[in-house]
């Protein structure tokens, strides 16, 4: 008699983990359920760009796979009348880590870039340093001028 004791308390332990675990499935499907409602109307794309956006306000950016310099270029420095091929060369020179050859469809996963500042694509437009053109224009400040 006493077996058939444990075995009617196994079976009663058996039935009572089947009914917590249907329990928790049925929990599980609901809150599945509620997640998606919350979720129906949120775009994940959005939220990519956005923190891709505030990646890029840092001043730096750090390459995925499936990016390419002219994507990075547009979310960058985007409306900029700068032609593309001197903010390419800005990149590259700001950034030669992240270019084997200089190249700039040969762009590395993974590496961090440094957005180019003014001063870098100066750089590439003038031989002139642009500490000395920051002097120069400070000096013609001081003149005189006649209406």
């Amino acid at each position: 008699m006493k077996k058939i004791v444990l075995s009617l308390a196994c079976v009663a332990a058996i039935l009572s983990a089947a009914a917590v675990s249907a329990a928790d499935a049925a929990s599980r499907a609901a809150i599945d359920r509620a997640l998606v409602t919350l979720l129906a109307d949120y775009d994940v794309q959005d939220y990519l760009d956005i923190r891709r956006s505030e990646e890029l306000a840092t001043g730096f950016y750090e390459v995925r796979p499936g990016d390419t310099l002219d994507g990075i270029i547009n979310r960058a420095i985007q409306g900029s009348s700068i032609r593309k091929d001197m903010l390419r060369s800005a990149f590259i020179s700001a950034n030669p880590h992240a270019f084997p050859s200089s190249n700039p469809n040969r762009m590395l996963s993974g590496v961090r870039l440094r957005v180019p500042t003014a001063e870098d694509v100066m750089r590439l437009v003038f031989t002139v340093d642009p500490a000395t053109l920051e002097l120069e224009r400070r000096v013609r400040q001081s003149w005189v001028r006649f209406p």
